[in-house]
């Protein structure tokens, strides 16, 4: 029997295993692997304490399942008085109640497919080559022999912030994951609160004080100080594909492709022009060059971020009376430096982008919000260690990610395609466009179970 071990049990690790197990090939057993008893299933992003923070995607296209769209929708219907939540396809569902969704899946896939699919709790250590197949070795030194292995550890904590210096990284009131369970609770209502980063995260955190009635002062600083758009039910918007990938071939081209593209559908929202490229962007990145690319995330990345990762209209219009009535303020620039004063308090000082001139603010807490780490030189796992060190994967030409094959998988420091090691989701960025959100992790998984089994 074939034996495939799945290394995350997040969201990336629960899409492959589905699909895997959608397959109905008995001669295959499949192991998922997982270092953390809280994530299983879920990972971080959607844990029970997550009631209010609504997803940034609708309900209709959060199905784990490619081949069955409505499948979120249904177990709503099947768990939830579906009339009295007021659910419809076009929600943005809390946080809690998908991961209750995606732990149901686990659970339910453990029941119904006992007999070949285990889940095991420990963290892996290494991976090491035993001719055709490889050695899983966990931490506790069990080992377990494996014909596929897939890599799926989702996202990485954020990098530390470089101003930091050793005494602020370990200082109680600066949390450097934003994802610590009870950071928030923790925070008395009047103290200030500042958040470096302004993406999702920062956006969850701001609707929990709100939740938490905190009084104190928040703010929130990026190099930009650009906050996510909203999301507006519109119209479809199908473009030509050769019109598309002829226009796109530069970055400057595929911003004049969007303007253009705007201008000519005034009845769409732009939005709708941004989702109807989607499909294409993977391959418009694959015809670019390095430079390119490198361009891209230079000078137009932190403006395509917005655009494209949206969030509700409930929390946009919460953020916005936040501002407006002076609890919340927005900064934009580059960190300098973060000191402590005499009372224990926190000084940042940072370069203002419009000024060009040195500011600072003083706050009592500071939450790194700064994204997801993607240089894997930089992160803090053995397994990844290992591997880097041994050769078996090398970094992409971004340095965002690792090298993998069109397929998944992983190209090793001697430029070979290692025919039993995959990876998906998140650990593909910098080669790929759009590799974190559930649409592409979806056909990755697609993509790679139809190879394994």
């Amino acid at each position: 029997m074939k034996s495939i071990v799945v290394i995350g049990s997040g969201l990336s690790g629960l899409v492959l295993v589905s699909s895997l197990l959608e397959k109905e090939n008995e001669a295959s057993s499949i192991l998922l692997i997982e270092k953390n008893p809280e994530q299983l299933g879920k990972g971080i992003a959607y844990k029970s304490e997550f009631e209010l923070q609504p997803l940034n995607v609708r309900a209709g296209r959060m199905s784990i399942y490619q081949h069955h769209p409505n499948h979120f929708i249904q177990w709503i219907r099947d768990n939830y008085n579906y009339r009295d939540s007021g659910y419809t396809e076009h929600s943005f569902v809390p946080r809690s109640i998908y991961g209750e969704y995606l732990k149901s899946n686990l659970d339910n896939l453990s029941a119904t497919y006992s007999t070949r699919f285990q889940i095991v709790l420990g963290e892996v250590a290494r991976l090491e080559k035993s001719d055709d197949k490889w050695n899983v070795i966990l931490r506790n030194e069990k080992e377990i022999i494996a014909d596929q292995v897939v890599l799926a550890p989702g996202n990485f904590p954020p990098p530390d912030l470089s101003a930091a210096h050793p005494e602020i990284r370990k200082h109680p009131k600066y949390f450097p994951l934003p994802w610590q369970n009870g950071i928030l609770a923790s925070i008395p209502k009047d103290k200030t609160v500042l958040f470096v980063g302004m993406g999702l995260s920062t956006i969850d955190h701001l609707i929990t004080l709100n939740k938490n009635k905190h009084t104190g002062k928040i703010i929130a600083i990026s190099r930009n100080g650009l906050l996510p758009l909203t999301h507006k039910l519109t119209g479809a918007f199908v473009p030509n594909k050769d019109e598309l990938l002829n226009g796109c071939e530069t970055p400057i081209g595929f911003l004049k492709f969007l303007r253009e593209k705007t201008n000519t559908h005034p009845n769409l929202h732009w939005s709708a022009i941004i989702d109807g490229i989607r499909p294409y962007q993977n391959q418009i990145w694959a015809n670019w060059s390095i430079d390119q690319k490198k361009q891209f995330h230079r000078h137009i990345r932190p403006f395509w971020e917005i655009h494209r990762h949206r969030i509700p209209e409930e929390s946009s219009e919460l953020i916005k009376k936040l501002i407006e009535n002076g609890q919340l303020s927005i900064r934009a620039g580059r960190i300098k430096g973060i000191s402590l004063t005499r009372s224990d308090e926190f000084i940042l000082s940072y370069l203002d982008k419009k000024s060009g001139n040195l500011s600072a603010v003083t706050t009592d807490y500071i939450v790194n919000c700064t994204g997801s780490q993607s240089d894997f030189r930089k992160i803090d796992s053995p397994l990844i260690k290992q591997l880097l060190s041994d050769g078996h994967v090398v970094l992409n030409d971004l340095q965002m990610g690792i090298l993998t094959d069109e397929s998944g998988r992983l190209i090793d420091n001697k430029g070979n395609s290692q025919p039993n090691l995959f990876t998906l989701g998140p650990t593909r960025k910098g080669q790929l466009w759009e590799s974190v959100a559930l649409n592409e992790i979806r056909q990755q998984a697609e993509n790679i179970s139809n190879q394994i089994i």
